[in-house]
């Protein structure tokens, strides 16, 4: 969450972009640092592209801001090393830190410019790192717009096939074309997995990647790119595999976790299962397609809420071998109708055209008879909202009973997010008594959601006008 300071900073430049017309603003072309993963020895030298618009740059505004671990901003002058380019090092931090960055610059008549453009929604950051890179250090984002640090860096990652192109053999009508893809997950926790294009730039399949088989464990180098909103490897070559294996057991969620909350990745919970297997329990089909159109998708939802389009979430049929479809079936094709029902679906969650979606694998991964392993999806916080109902800000008393990253969101009825939440900050166990804005709330009924690596504990809070 963008700490006070920052926001002071950013409304400042706002204001005074604003007073300028759009051709006199300075512009920012690029922000960008040597490494993905500096080690706590390093120093970061960020080097700064900008020009000038019709005024001048006043050489001397140029600054990076940082932010360590959500602490208060600090910021460094950068130095001119010609014309449109200026650096700047942000100090060497401690292994584990997680630093965010911003470029600001200004011309001879102080209209600034800032890179992002909208801190709320993106800053540049990266984690520091001693000893070897997990998949979790790629996926991970404070980032409410889930695009991954590490984009356009080399990386060497390894897990376990959870998906192979067996299973996710491409779908020619979606973006881009026909997309084969493998996917390989670390580990059953969160920011745990990763997919992997088989098709290089070229269109052309690379045999190595193509050849691996679900079970087995691999070792991937390559870029890091955000394919239609999606973080992905791309280019990537196969450094090492090792037998089969098992793979790790898919997360449980609910489907109102996942939900149909699309557009720059804005779910938080969705976002950090990217990529790897989820499951869901005990779910009835509420909408046999998405759209008119038939994109391949349908709606599910937990049986005891499919009354509640909050809680409804979409399957993709298309990019699969999983036996179901939305169109006319083919040959060992069932068709998906509205109202049937699955004691259990299991796929690779994916995010693409703005959705949050499960893709099945294969028939096997619907359960149609028999006891699937049920997970709970509760969260074992313990939440109190004082004072509630509350005529202006409120507190959230917070109880946990092991160190956990929490989320907290500030929801209306339709699940729809009010107000930025407060987002992976990692508490330790205990009490904790964190501010809710509510001042800024429409009256009526808002609800505050918290997510641990657990699951979701809800509570409703009266706004009083």
């Amino acid at each position: 969450m963008m700490n006070r300071l920052a926001t002071t900073l950013l409304l400042g430049l706002a204001i005074t972009s604003g007073a300028a017309q759009a051709q006199d603003l300075p512009t920012i072309s690029s922000v960008r640092r040597p490494m993905p993963f500096p080690k706590s020895s390093e120093a970061v030298t960020v080097t700064v592209i900008a020009r000038p618009g019709t005024n001048p740059l006043d050489t001397a505004s140029a600054t990076i801001c940082f932010s360590v671990d959500g602490s208060a901003a600090t910021c460094v002058d950068a130095t001119q090393a010609n014309d449109t380019t200026f650096t700047a090092a942000i100090p060497a931090q401690k292994a584990e830190s997680i630093v965010t960055y911003w470029a600001t610059i200004a011309d001879e008549k102080g209209n600034g410019q800032i890179s992002p453009s909208d801190t709320a929604l993106f800053k540049y950051f990266y984690v520091v790192i001693d000893n070897r890179v997990a998949i979790y250090d790629v996926q991970f984002t404070p980032n409410q717009s889930g695009v991954s640090g590490v984009v356009g860096f080399q990386v060497e990652v390894g897990g376990s096939v959870v998906a192979d192109t067996s299973d996710l053999p491409g779908d020619p009508n979606a973006p881009g074309g026909s997309d084969p893809m493998v996917v390989i997950q670390e580990s059953g926790g969160a920011w745990g997995g990763i997919s992997v294009r088989v098709k290089d730039d070229n269109g052309q399949i690379i045999p190595g990647l193509a050849a691996l088989k679900r079970g087995e464990r691999a070792l991937v180098r390559g870029m890091v790119q955000e394919h239609f909103g999606m973080t992905v490897l791309q280019n990537a070559t196969v450094v090492d595999k090792q037998a089969s294996g098992p793979i790790p057991s898919p997360v449980n969620r609910s489907t109102a976790q996942i939900g149909n909350i699309g557009g720059d990745g804005g779910n938080r919970d969705a976002e950090r299962w990217e990529s790897m297997l989820v499951q869901y329990q005990d779910v009835v089909v509420t909408a046999d397609t998405t759209n008119p159109t038939n994109t391949g998708e349908y709606m599910i939802a937990d049986a005891f809420e499919k009354e509640n389009q909050a809680a409804w979430t979409r399957i993709e049929t298309d990019n699969s071998n999983a036996g179901y479809t939305t169109r006319t079936p083919t040959a060992g094709e069932k068709k998906i109708a509205q109202g049937n029902h699955f004691l259990a679906i299991t796929g690779v969650m994916i995010y693409a055209d703005s959705n949050y979606k499960l893709v099945p694998r294969k028939p096997d991964d619907y359960l149609t008879s028999g006891l699937g392993i049920h997970q709970s999806t509760t969260s074992m916080a313990t939440i109190t909202v004082v004072p509630n109902p509350t005529p202006n800000g409120a507190v959230l008393q917070l109880s946990l009973p092991a160190a956990t990253p929490v989320t907290v969101q500030l929801l209306d009825a339709l699940g729809r997010q009010l107000a930025i939440p407060i987002t992976e900050t990692r508490l330790a166990e205990g009490t904790h008594q964190l501010p809710l804005l509510t001042e800024q709330l429409p009256t009526g009924t808002a609800f505050v959601r918290v997510l641990t690596q657990d699951g979701v504990t809800t509570l409703p809070v009266i706004v009083l006008p």
